[in-house]
């Protein structure tokens, strides 16, 4: 059998495998939760690793985090509107959001370095989620759930929720698959891309766009401190086993179905959170391609 047959039995078998996994956590899940959230948190993990994929291949892993970042005082601001003039909160945090990543998105344009502008972007968020967090806690301490937002809250989802986040997570899906390729071009050989009359500008758009709505919008959901771990890992896993872009795509939603859902069977049978499993699982996936040198 030649390395190419090889690689793609591997392939397949891993799909099986997952897909294996796949049903019986949904099964196992559905019993307790229902079947509509777990979808709904297995599509979450989909679109925050396939914008992590576009992440890693136009070098905007710093960009993403500041991004998180920004989530949390997007989503603060989200309260304080929905509060003050009774919009909803997803209505509010995503447009805010938005304009922070493209208020990063422009410095980056105008060619300042993309870590410098992650840089004070963290700082900028930080500070102003802190204080804006603080002012809400105080003057409305029933209204505001600090824990949902720094946590994530996938297991008590509300009928709202589901359907945003899935929504939201189609979306972003069904967009990065459609670009993934100009993407790989962009990165690979950008004076080609230019040649061929790729548009860098109107990609790198769809890139900003997609990191803010999967950061803002699924947040709710992953939280704030595992969106990081749900975003960059997958990608940065499936880069080390894979040895085409085809490959990349695959393995890294592959290796994001088997935290997810994983993660949710955890949270159902032991009590525990899903993220906080899901994010454990993909830390024990990359030592063990990192230190075993799997794939290389």
């Amino acid at each position: 059998m030649t390395p190419d047959a090889r690689r793609r039995s591997s392939s397949l078998l891993a799909c099986i495998i997952v897909s294996i996994i796949f049903l019986v956590s949904l099964v196992i899940s559905s019993r307790v939760i229902g079947v509509d959230r777990v979808i709904a948190y297995w599509l979450t993990g989909l679109s925050l690793s396939l914008v992590g994929l576009l992440a890693y291949y136009r070098g905007l892993e710093f960009l993403v985090s500041g991004s998180i970042h920004n989530s949390f005082l997007a989503a603060t601001l989200g309260y304080i509107f929905a509060l003050i003039f009774g919009v909803n909160i997803y209505y509010s945090a995503i447009p805010v959001g938005l304009m922070l990543t493209y208020l990063a998105g422009y410095l980056i344009h105008r060619g300042i370095d993309p870590n410098k502008v992650s840089s004070f972007m963290v700082s900028f968020s930080s500070s102003m989620g802190v204080l804006l967090a603080y002012y809400v806690l105080t003057m409305f301490p029933a209204q505001y759930s600090l824990s949902s937002i720094m946590l994530g809250d996938p297991v008590l989802m509300s009928r709202q929720d589901v359907l945003v986040t899935t929504v939201i997570s189609i979306i972003v899906v069904t967009v990065v698959i459609s670009i993934y390729n100009k993407i790989i071009l962009l990165s690979i050989d950008p004076v080609s891309a230019r040649i061929a009359g790729v548009r860098i500008g109107y990609y790198d758009f769809i890139t900003y766009t997609l990191i803010g709505l999967a950061t803002i919008g699924l947040l709710r959901i992953s939280g704030y401190i595992m969106e990081h771990v749900m975003i960059l890992l997958p990608a940065i896993v499936g880069a080390r086993i894979s040895r085409s872009s085809k490959e990349h795509l695959l393995l890294t939603l592959l290796v994001s179905t088997t935290s997810t859902m994983l993660g949710y069977v955890a949270a159902v049978n032991y009590g525990l959170s899903p993220v906080g499993v899901s994010g454990f699982i993909l830390v024990i996936a990359f030592l063990y391609v990192a230190l075993t040198g799997w794939g290389r």
